[in-house]
């Protein structure tokens, strides 16, 4: 995973098991909490078993590392995936 510093733009990719019933729900709740830093997200099914959750995001990186904490430890979440995008 790369280092967050500062006030940064990225990506979080989620993947998770779509059979559990209370997953996507729980990171719906989270994404409200940090709707002051998400900027777009897009959620989509790839099969009966996993969805994906692309979320973008702008902000300093205490939120973001509390984010990321925050999604992955929840039930049924596969893989967490941050990716920086460099200032230009």
């Amino acid at each position: 995973m790369a280092e967050v510093s500062q006030k940064q733009q990225c990506t979080i990719t989620v993947v998770y098991d779509n059979r559990q019933r209370d997953v996507w729900p729980s990171l719906e709740r989270i994404q409200q909490r940090f709707r002051t830093i998400i900027r777009a997200s897009l959620r989509a099914s790839m099969n009966n078993d996993t969805a994906l959750e692309f979320i973008l995001l702008q902000g300093d990186d205490a939120r973001i590392k509390d984010l990321l904490e925050q999604l992955k430890s929840r039930k049924g979440v596969r893989s967490v995936d941050l990716t920086v995008i460099p200032a230009s």
